[in-house]
């Protein structure tokens, strides 16, 4: 039974490390969220005095409240060889198929709680022909930067890196060539 308690013991932290933002994040040179910087959750909110929750007429189910937009603005995004200092590397839009990585660098501006956003890299003649899909930590913060890479796309032609919020919302695009 000892062993047992161990092995809960061992997961709860490895699931607090990884909530805390580090794990494969960092391994890919992205900066870990400081604790301090993780708030707690907080509760959707709910009706005002003075306006309705959304009805339904009878024999309807409830309707859910129209999604909100997300708080996340991007500031740049850019396509590189590379990060050095927390700055873009070799800026530019067409790159070569030989198998250095290709760079999407972001600068965000998140006034609301702490959040993810999505890069997806993808052929642009094939959205659905996706080569990465990198989910990064956006703490509350005015500029906040942060990056993503892939070595996968070695098809020739047109690409594009695309951030999205957390409610699939496309924040920002940077279309590339692959020569």
């Amino acid at each position: 039974m000892r062993w047992a308690a161990t092995a809960t013991a061992l997961l709860s932290g490895v699931a607090l490390w990884q909530a805390l933002g580090h794990g494969r994040a960092q391994a890919q040179g992205i900066a870990p969220a400081h604790p301090a910087q993780v708030a707690a959750p907080t509760p959707a909110p709910g009706p005002t005095p003075g306006s309705a929750a959304p009805s339904a007429r009878p024999g309807e189910a409830p309707r859910a409240p129209a999604p909100r937009a997300s708080a996340v603005v991007a500031r740049r995004v850019l396509l590189a060889r590379g990060v050095e200092n927390r700055e873009p590397v070799g800026v530019g839009t067409a790159f070569r198929r030989d198998g250095s990585p290709v760079y999407a660098f972001l600068e965000v501006q998140n006034p609301g709680a702490p959040t993810t956003v999505t890069v997806r890299f993808a052929r642009a003649d094939d959205p659905t022909h996706t080569v990465g899909n990198v989910v990064l930590s956006v703490p509350t913060s005015a500029r906040w930067r942060t990056w993503s890479f892939t070595r996968l796309a070695r098809t020739p032609g047109a690409w594009a890196a695309t951030v999205e919020g957390p409610d699939g919302q496309e924040l920002g695009r940077a279309e590339f060539t692959m020569r």
